[in-house]
């Protein structure tokens, strides 16, 4: 105990002084231990290891005749499909010195329908540098920036963050896989997985008063070569001629207004996509609507919603609802033990195309160490 306290570095000097007066007094023991027991110890303190095991089951039903439906021979359709699957996530954190941590997430799957496992995956690998209100981060990491409405998925760049706590500026750049981008560019990747990669940029400011309020406005810009075509409506409203870029503005904010009440809503536009352009969502939540809170028993959340998701414009949002569909959703968070919660969504729609029914059962039980 003696030699992992003196490993410590960030000690007052109350703790320091009794640190050295207890290694004086073990002076002996801690010799008979020598430095690799103390090197050891030091290190093990600098990694941390957090992660969950996820549940999830899902249940989606289109048209008979709904395109999307198709099956491998694209002849005939299915009313919808059914999935569940069990995820372990590991997320180490290790610290490199004062200012710098290297951080990353490996997920691994077990698709319970099927019985079938999948290979575990590194999903994320990066390091984050902390310089006072500065924050870096580089390598392949989540940015996010507008996670609602555009992009709930990794990229692989960098990104800095400077302001106040009240006040920030998030800069962004690099390459996002549009196989991520599901339904639409993921269809367009397939068939062209020599141009699956965008080049993306983005320019986030963000308002926090730390109490009820979150506004933010941001710049998204998106360049591949699979925008450029007309099966989804990339091109200049103006003209007929096809572009390679996503030019993407997003509004989006959260505001409590009573102490358990709150509202959520979002606007989003790409200006060079000539239909399926626009995005948008209302919120009104009562409780952690967000699902944020899962250390509190006893917490628990539930919201209503209406979205209209332009394939467009929300190219990897966080919504169950997929891209290019519109409808109401309603979902509920419970937290019925300290870090076990429980979650579940309903959404009935239709999707943008095709003015064809959509609907969606979702059910997730997560459990956090």
């Amino acid at each position: 105990m003696v030699a992992k306290a003196m490993a410590k570095q960030d000690v007052s000097a109350a703790d320091k002084a009794l640190i050295d007066k207890l290694a004086a007094e073990f002076a002996t023991e801690l010799d008979s231990l020598g430095v690799r027991v103390a090197n050891l110890e030091r290190n093990a303190d600098k990694v941390k290891f957090t992660g969950k095991l996820r549940w999830q089951y899902d249940s989606e039903r289109y048209k008979h005749n709904h395109p999307w439906n198709k099956a491998a021979d694209k002849t005939t359709y299915r009313d919808g499909s059914n999935g569940n699957y069990v995820m372990f996530r590991l997320t180490p954190t290790a610290q490199i010195n004062n200012h710098w941590q290297v951080r990353a997430r490996i997920d691994a799957k077990d698709f319970t329908n099927s019985d079938s496992t999948g290979t575990p995956t590194l999903k994320r690998a990066w390091v984050v540098g902390n310089y006072g209100n500065t924050r870096i981060q580089i390598g392949k990491f989540h940015p996010y920036v507008d996670t609602e409405l555009i992009m709930d998925n990794v990229i692989s760049g960098a990104q800095v963050s400077f302001g106040s706590k009240v006040f920030k500026t998030i800069a962004t750049a690099g390459r996002f896989d549009l196989y991520n981008a599901w339904p639409y560019m993921y269809t367009l990747a397939k068939e062209s997985p020599n141009d699956n990669v965008s080049n993306y940029q983005s320019l986030s400011f963000d308002y926090n008063n730390q109490k009820n309020l979150e506004l933010t406005a941001t710049y998204h810009h998106y360049n591949s070569s699979l925008f450029n075509s007309d099966r989804f409506g990339y091109k200049n409203a103006g003209d007929t001629s096809f572009v390679d870029d996503a030019n993407i503005f997003c509004l989006w904010g959260d505001y409590r207004f009573a102490k358990q009440w709150g509202v959520t809503a979002g606007y989003a536009v790409n200006t060079e996509a000539a239909n399926y352009n626009k995005s948008y969502t209302m919120l009104l939540g009562y409780g952690d609507y967000h699902g944020w809170d899962h250390t509190h028993a006893g917490t628990w959340g539930a919201y209503v919603a209406y979205r209209n998701l332009g394939q467009n414009v929300s190219l990897s949002s966080t919504y169950t609802l997929d891209a290019g569909v519109r409808g109401w959703e309603y979902g509920m968070y419970v937290t019925p033990l300290r870090n076990i919660q429980a979650q579940i969504m309903y959404v009935r729609g239709k999707d943008l195309m095709y003015h064809e029914r959509a609907s969606e059962l979702w059910s997730r039980v997560e459990m956090f160490f």
